[in-house]
């Protein structure tokens, strides 16, 4: 499934992976699929659900919190985060078109963010 891959400094990449990708790529920890409110539907964020319990010093993931809203609710989003799409009751990947409007969206925020 093709997905946009963030660090947690804001760097994006297209990706091709699959959930037991993602599993492995988060130490075994479950997917957990999110739907921040800075993020237009139909398109969805996929993290470590357990990130902030295995890591000493977590570092945030700058996007990531940006897109959960994380400044006015204080909770972070940490680690490496993928955008997919919603197609319930499925997530699916990334369309060429998808690809365009995350990628503009995402770097939007970088520029606004700071981390260009």
């Amino acid at each position: 499934m093709r997905m946009i891959k963030i660090d947690s400094g804001g760097h994006f990449e297209r990706v091709d992976a699959t959930f037991d990708d993602l599993r492995k790529h988060f130490g075994g920890s479950p997917v957990e699929h999110v739907k921040p409110k800075r993020l237009i539907e139909p398109y969805c964020m996929l993290c470590d659900e357990e990130f902030l319990i295995k890591e000493d010093k977590p570092k945030p993931n700058i996007i990531g919190c940006f897109l959960y809203q994380t400044d006015i609710h204080g909770y972070p989003i940490c680690g490496d985060i993928y955008i997919a799409k919603d197609a319930l009751p499925e997530i699916v990947g990334l369309n060429d078109k998808d690809i365009e409007i995350v990628e503009k969206i995402l770097n939007t925020f970088r520029k606004g963010l700071g981390i260009c």
